[in-house]
C-alpha cells in the first residue's frame, strides 16, 4: 500500500473561508469507553486501510486507556456518521484521524 502524507498548514486566520453550515450534523465528544468507539474507528478506517480496522479487542483496550487522544462522534440525525480522534503532543502539535462514512 502506499502512503501519502500532506501537511497544511495555515499562516494568516483572515485565510479563513467558512464553509456552508451542515444543519443536521454534530460533532459530539465521547469518552475513550464509549460503545461503538472502536467499531466506528474500524468502519469508517477500514476503506482506507487504517490500523483500527484491524486491532484486536487488547489493542483497543491498551489504546483507549493509555493514550491522550479526545474522541468525538460525526453524526448526522443522531446517528453516528464518522469519528474524529484528536491527539495532542508535548510539542503543541496536533495529531488527528477522522473519516466520515
Amino acid at each position: 500500500m502506499d502512503v501519502i502524507i500532506t501537511y497544511l498548514e495555515m499562516t494568516d486566520p483572515a485565510a479563513l473561508i467558512p464553509g456552508r453550515l451542515a444543519p443536521d450534523l454534530t460533532l459530539d465528544p465521547v469518552a475513550p469507553t464509549t460503545p461503538g468507539l472502536p467499531e466506528a474507528h474500524a468502519r469508517t478506517g477500514a476503506p482506507y486501510g487504517w490500523p483500527a480496522a484491524t486491532r484486536t479487542w487488547q489493542e483497543w483496550n491498551h489504546l483507549l486507556t493509555t493514550e491522550n487522544r479526545h474522541h468525538y462522534f460525526f453524526r448526522v440525525h443522531g446517528e453516528t456518521a464518522g469519528v474524529l480522534t484528536v491527539a495532542p503532543h508535548r510539542d503543541g502539535e496536533i495529531g488527528r484521524a477522522s473519516c466520515m462514512e
